[in-house]
This record gives structure tokens, sequence and C-alpha cells, in this order.
């Protein structure tokens, strides 16, 4: 399966795997996050944080 990822508020260390809501934290010894990595080395791009004001409603 193929995820994709959506970042976090500013100052949060983790991303957000969107196909199951799974918070992967930035951690070099966790097999998600080394997913994330390989991901992103492929060249593909995670969505954009939701705003302060979006979370808020």
């Amino acid at each position: 399966m193929e995820y994709t990822y959506k970042l976090c508020i500013t100052g949060s260390n983790q991303v957000i795997r969107k196909e199951d809501g799974a918070s992967i934290p930035f951690d070099e010894d966790n097999v998600d996050y080394q997913e994330y990595l390989a991901w992103i080395a492929e060249g593909n791009e995670a969505d954009p944080a939701d705003s302060l004001d979006e979370e808020d409603e």
C-alpha cells in the first residue's frame, strides 16, 4: 500500500499518515519514519499542516 502524509502544526516533531491517522514521530529508529523518509526521497511531498484556526473549528 502506498501511503500519503500530512505535516503537523509547527513545533511538532511528527507527521501524520493520512490513510490510518497514525502519528509518526521524527525518530530515526522508527520504521514508519524510515518509510516516510524513503517516500520523501522518491520526490513526494507531505500535505501542509492545518492552520491553528482550522484546528479550532
